[in-house]
């Protein structure tokens, strides 16, 4: 998630906001890897069940059955899908270079353990988390 957010970085996991509502484009969220759920990873949600998420080499579009939704950043690689049900696409804001949704897929929704809130240490980066494309 660099540069937003680094390695070293602590942060504070809300787990309690998605009982009540779900997962929205733009939140900032930690979820298990859908390859082995003793990892855990924090992404950015571009895509939401139902949308179309194409990634073609620099441009990321998301079509929500009402708009288009131009994903800000270079980004790379090649994805044409359409999420089911209780799948999201997720990418790192390091688009670039992440390793995310582009390499494994969609994540299920029972994945998603909360959505990042604040950084608490380093204390000179204290603040909240900013959700949004």
């Amino acid at each position: 998630m660099e540069p937003n957010i680094s390695n070293e970085n602590y942060l504070i996991i809300d787990e309690i906001t998605y009982r009540f509502r779900e997962p929205e484009r733009g939140d900032v969220i930690v979820f298990r890897y859908p390859n082995d759920h003793s990892v855990f990873f924090i992404k950015r949600i571009i895509g939401l069940p139902g949308d179309r998420v194409v990634i073609n080499r620099n441009t990321a579009l998301v079509f929500d059955g009402e708009k288009e939704i131009k994903i800000s950043g270079p980004v790379n690689g090649l994805v044409d899908t359409v999420l089911g049900e209780n799948k999201y696409f997720v990418v790192g804001d390091n688009r670039y270079n992440s390793f995310d949704s582009r390499n494994w897929g969609p994540i299920s929704r029972s994945d998603i353990v909360g959505i990042a809130r604040l950084r608490v240490f380093p204390i000179n980066e204290f603040g909240i988390i900013k959700n949004g494309l």
